[in-house]
């Protein structure tokens, strides 16, 4: 399995050489073939792509991998096929926030006992690239109930706004109170 994996890992090497990117690499979109390994399901993929997705595909096929073979043999296979160079820029994106919807944990506890493997995870891969592991920026998506939440917040200070009236009126009113009655 660990030539398997570190040819898996020479695909996507050649895919981002050739500046695609998959956008949803997880172990689900790798099929052994007669020839080795072979990546489908380029739904979302992207050609001409920013590093930036691209690193998050290394990010994602290698969480995804660590939850099939383990830490030290995802990392690697990883190591070996794409380099410390390939790597390197992407151990701050090892985290759940960088996941497909259909690969994180379902249920609180779920959740963060994969966020704990995936911390484990850069932890190995950072010891494995003789580096220290990253301070992370928490990276969050925004979901249907904190956009409702921005939008009733919104919503709510406008139509108190409405009933306070005339900014100027307000103003001018604040200005000539007697702030002794309010103690």
């Amino acid at each position: 399995t660990e030539r398997l994996l570190e040819d898996v890992w020479r695909q996507v090497a050649l895919l981002h050489a050739g500046g695609i990117g998959h956008l949803a690499l997880t172990a689900d979109h790798v099929v052994i073939g007669a020839d080795g390994p072979v990546l489908v399901g380029f739904e979302r993929g992207v050609a001409s792509d920013p590093q930036g997705a691209r690193l998050a595909d290394v990010a994602v096929l290698l969480i995804s991998s660590a939850e099939l073979v383990g830490a030290d043999l995802a990392v690697a296979a990883a190591v070996c096929g794409l380099g410390r160079d390939g790597l390197l820029p992407a151990v701050p994106l090892v985290q759940t926030a960088v996941l497909p919807t259909a690969a994180r944990a379902d249920g609180r506890s779920a959740r963060k006992e994969q966020a704990q493997r995936i911390a484990a995870l850069r932890t190995v891969l950072a010891h494995a690239l003789d580096t220290e592991p990253p301070h992370l920026t928490e990276l969050h998506r925004l979901s249907g109930s904190t956009i409702l939440m921005i939008v009733g917040t919104f919503l709510g200070v406008a139509a108190l706004l409405r009933q306070v009236g005339d900014p100027a009126t307000l103003w001018d009113t604040m200005s000539a109170a007697d702030w002794s009655w309010v103690l």
